[in-house]
């Protein structure tokens, strides 16, 4: 299932364009992770994934990155500080404030350009939203 992808790029074991998948959107592709490496902030930190992002940027016209969350391991926190802005996506009832504030503050403190948050997965009928 996530045989090829970003990391076997990486490794040099692939090139973009036979890891990236073209769906059936309009101009979208999606290139998946790929597996595990043993050393995954090494990789996220070798001048590889420069070099990745600048082909990736001249190919097309935005890429987004989805990654682990911020507290889990060290990889969303070095992506951030190779993107040109970050976006966090917290859940609703079930991202604790407090986890959220010290993923924001992790960010802070690598230079990430945050833009803002998406809050998901929120129960429409347990708030209070006018329609019009």
């Amino acid at each position: 299932p996530n045989q090829t992808g970003f990391t076997t790029c990486l490794a040099r074991k692939l090139i973009f364009s036979a890891a990236a998948t073209k769906i059936e959107q309009n101009n979208l592709w999606v290139l998946p992770s790929g597996p595990i490496p043993p050393n995954p902030a090494e990789l996220l930190n070798s001048s590889r994934v420069q070099m990745m992002w600048n082909q990736l940027l001249q190919e097309y016209d935005y890429v987004l990155i989805d990654s682990s969350p911020v507290l889990a391991v060290t990889d969303p926190t070095i992506l951030s500080t190779q993107a040109d802005a970050v976006i966090m996506v917290v859940r609703s009832e079930f991202t604790r404030i407090e986890a959220a504030l010290q993923a924001r503050e992790q960010l802070a403190r690598a230079d990430a350009r945050l833009l803002g948050v998406i809050l998901n997965q929120v129960k429409i009928n347990s708030y209070n939203f006018y329609a019009y």
